[in-house]
């Protein structure tokens, strides 16, 4: 990971902490919350590389016991997890 421990990295995502994030000139920003009525936490990751089209590239839903691996397993950096492209990945904020 550049600019961070991934590990931090990880426990900011998971913990719904606001992260912005780069992998190989596409910019990415990740958020969450938990939702009381629902007893779940969200989270959310966007592509906001073109700023007038910011898709989600993983939206989940979990009970705050089975979050582990869920963001880590993800094949969202060009078909591609976090573990196998982590070094690549610039943590922003």
């Amino acid at each position: 990971m550049i600019d961070g421990d991934p590990y931090l990295f990880l426990n900011s995502v998971y913990t719904g902490v606001d992260v912005e994030f780069e992998y190989k000139g596409r910019k990415f920003w990740s958020q969450g919350y938990w939702d009381e009525d629902s007893q779940l936490a969200h989270m959310e990751v966007y592509d906001y590389t073109d700023e007038d089209n910011v898709f989600y590239v993983l939206e989940i839903d979990y009970r705050e016991g089975n979050r582990i691996l869920m963001f880590e397993n993800a094949a969202i950096f060009d078909g591609k997890t976090f573990w196998q492209v982590q070094q690549d990945i610039k943590w922003i904020y």
